[in-house]
């Protein structure tokens, strides 16, 4: 891979710099004597950096409610092991779980897609952007 020391090759004299670019790498990889410059020069691939501004996204952030979760988000209880044994655990539905409600652990809070276990000593805060913090308490 050489990196091109221009932005754009348009005339012999941009073309000359890139060759000049790629013997300069070309010897520092290989033995200078194994260049063959008589060969000629093909480019066989390239790849372009670049970038485009695009607007900051807005992430939506919901109000927080109660640090007590809803009564639909509580699935009852359930087992995991853990250290050696197994712990009764508090079960939630993550989609039901609200802003600024808090779970103390042991509990698992469960998704389609993921669950999420939140160890005995710990509990965790569910923020206005649906963000999880888990944190010892």
């Amino acid at each position: 891979e050489i990196e091109s020391p221009l932005p754009s090759a348009d005339t012999a004299a941009d073309w000359a710099k890139l060759v000049d670019a790629f013997n300069a790498t070309y010897g520092r990889v290989y033995a200078a004597s194994a260049r063959s410059p008589e060969l000629g020069y093909s480019v066989t691939g390239a790849i372009m950096r670049g970038s485009v501004p695009i607007q900051k996204p807005k992430i939506p952030k919901e109000p927080l409610e109660g640090e007590t979760p809803p009564a639909d988000a509580f699935l009852g209880t359930r087992k995991f092991y853990r250290k050696k044994h197994w712990v009764d655990a508090q079960l939630y539905r993550m989609e039901s779980l609200r802003p600024g409600n808090r779970v103390a652990g042991p509990a698992i809070i469960e998704s389609d897609a993921t669950t999420f276990v939140v160890p005995d000593g710990f509990e965790t805060f569910l923020d206005g952007h649906r963000l999880f913090h888990l944190k010892e308490v």
